[in-house]
């Protein structure tokens, strides 16, 4: 009953570390989740700039003359689609990079639970078996002393 005790106050420890690490790993990836908003919202700043820049370059397109206005019109779309592109590439590229982190983190933490109960586990077990083999030895022994004063 003793051991079963103890199984189950170590058993509630080891719930309470994962536990400890998963909230640990849940504020971690809310952390970074976080940093990719606030990346996602500067890019989105960027964009609402280049619109407000694009706006800008329109109301200088219609002052100049047609000719112009179409040279000007074609590179402004170049450029746009240029920007885009960039944007959109920083952004994919940040958010893979999170999520390869955040995989290798979880991998990691994942590693480290399983290591620490089967470490606990082992150790659990060789201490179980050393109070197996002492039980047998002391039964033995008191099994013993009770054959001998049965054949005094």
């Amino acid at each position: 009953k003793d051991l079963d005790v103890e199984w189950q106050t170590r058993a509630l420890d080891m719930e309470r570390t994962l536990a400890g690490m998963r909230e640990e790993h849940g504020v971690q990836v809310n952390d970074m989740l976080s940093q990719l908003q606030q990346k996602e919202a500067k890019l989105l700043r960027l964009a609402s700039e280049f619109s407000q820049s694009e706006t800008l370059y329109e109301q200088k397109l219609r002052s100049l003359g047609a000719k112009q206005a179409k040279k000007l019109g074609e590179t402004l779309q170049f450029r746009e689609e240029e920007l885009r592109a960039e944007a959109s590439k920083k952004l994919e590229d940040a958010l893979q990079e999170q999520r390869q982190k955040l995989v290798c983190e979880h991998i990691e933490a994942c590693a480290e639970i399983r290591d620490n109960l089967e470490a606990r586990h082992e150790e659990r077990l060789k201490n179980l078996q050393a109070q197996q083999a002492n039980a047998s030895f002391e039964f033995d022994a008191k099994l013993k002393v009770q054959e001998n004063q049965l054949a005094e």
